[in-house]
């Protein structure tokens, strides 16, 4: 129905257009003179014009987006450049392109920037680019480009929108942190260290004597063969170190400092060599065990950049009952904007394991604890758990000074 409507309406502006054109020509021919005459070769233009703008079909351009690239990090510059090609002449006094931005970037980007005013007339093919200054961390989808022409007076217009996708992913921030294993003791006086001495078995650096205990396996045969005595095979002793950090996905202002802290946080563990692990926290539980390498930074900057702070749930209560870390000893960092009871008492079970629990509450700078936090702050500290304020300006030095 607003297809036929539509029709309807194009025609009757023809059909005043052309009426209008033939009350200037009789009233040149009756009424003569230069005046007369001048009045119809002057509108005469515009009515060409117009009639040939009322026939020039927007969707015969071939619209393409240029993105220099398809992943950025938080903050990065982003140029975008839309070409339009078409296959005719047929004049277009003004054109306006309108890039209809993704929702992930309407909040954070001025609508302005993707709007270019542009006058191809004769042209085949028109060129236009702009700038995002500032990227914001997420999965950006490009979709819809908007053209819109009209004649000089007004009588036609046409807008046309296409679908050109293009997708970019941005990744969280990474800001140089120094880390280095936490080892602590407690107030009882039970070490408590994050690093964990394994044997590595398939490493032999000398033999001694059978001791109670040992496994069968680890008998030297060939040693005992010689000195008629059971000998036990010693083995290079590894430190391994394992970090699970803990994204609190609740909603909250400090969510985008809370990943760049987590993001930051696996990039400077990694570098000193430990295994990470990551538990996101939200209305999906998603969990990438403890490893080592490029591929698990990969990973896990990955689910950084894509994900949202989607749950209402306290974060106590989604930890609740937790069995990661159970089989050995874990350093547990668990970032979030708010201190609660149930977050205390959820983390302080890790604390009774060989593990170190360290909580980062980061809150927006000037924001100190609440009385209600002081207190549950005083219970963590007393049950063995780490508590460390941070602001976003300084979460670079998340690992230098914890302290209960």
């Amino acid at each position: 129905m607003k297809k036929r409507w539509s029709l309807i309406v194009t025609i009757l502006k023809g059909l005043t257009l052309t009426l209008l054109s033939v009350i200037t020509f009789c009233y040149a021919m009756f009424q003569g003179g230069f005046v007369s005459w001048f009045l119809f070769y002057s509108f005469l233009p515009f009515a060409v014009l117009c009639l040939l703008v009322g026939v020039a079909p927007l969707r015969s351009f071939q619209v393409d987006r240029h993105l220099s690239r398809n992943e950025y990090k938080a903050g990065d510059p982003l140029e975008i450049t839309i070409t339009l090609k078409r296959n005719n002449r047929l004049p277009l006094p003004f054109l306006l392109i309108e890039e209809n931005f993704p929702k992930t970037l309407q909040a954070s980007t001025n609508a302005m920037y993707g709007k270019a005013l542009v006058f191809p007339w004769f042209k085949k093919e028109v060129t236009v680019s702009y700038k995002i200054d500032s990227l914001p961390r997420g999965e950006h989808v490009f979709s819809t480009i908007r053209l819109k022409t009209g004649d000089p007076i007004g009588l036609f217009e046409k807008e046309w929108s296409t679908v050109v996708s293009q997708t970019i992913l941005v990744y969280p921030a990474l800001k140089e942190m120094m880390y280095r294993p936490l080892d602590t003791k407690y107030d009882q006086g039970a070490a408590a260290s994050s690093v964990i001495h394994q044997k590595d078995t398939s490493l032999v650096t000398g033999v001694r004597d059978y001791q109670t205990g040992d496994r069968f396996s680890w008998v030297h045969w060939k040693a005992f063969a010689r000195t008629n005595q059971l000998m036990t095979k010693e083995f290079e002793e590894r430190q391994s170190h394992d970090v699970l950090l803990v994204l609190d996905r609740r909603e909250d202002p400090m969510f985008e400092p809370m990943v760049t802290l987590v993001a930051s946080a696996t990039q400077a563990i990694l570098k000193r060599g430990a295994q990470v692990g990551l538990l996101s926290a939200g209305e999906e539980r998603t969990y990438f065990a403890p490893k080592q390498g490029d591929a698990q930074k990969q990973q896990v900057l990955y689910h950084l950049a894509k994900v949202t702070s989607d749950t209402q749930k306290d974060l106590g209560v989604i930890l609740h009952g937790e069995r990661f870390g159970a089989q050995q000893a874990v350093t547990l960092f668990v970032v979030t904007a708010s201190l609660s009871e149930a977050l205390v008492d959820s983390v302080s079970v890790f604390t009774k394991r060989k593990g170190v629990v360290v909580l980062f509450v980061i809150k927006p700078k000037g924001n100190d604890w609440t009385s209600e936090e002081h207190g549950l702050r005083s219970i963590a500290i007393a049950r063995g758990v780490h508590v460390r304020l941070l602001t976003p300006e300084n979460i670079t030095t998340a690992f230098t000074e914890v302290g209960r």
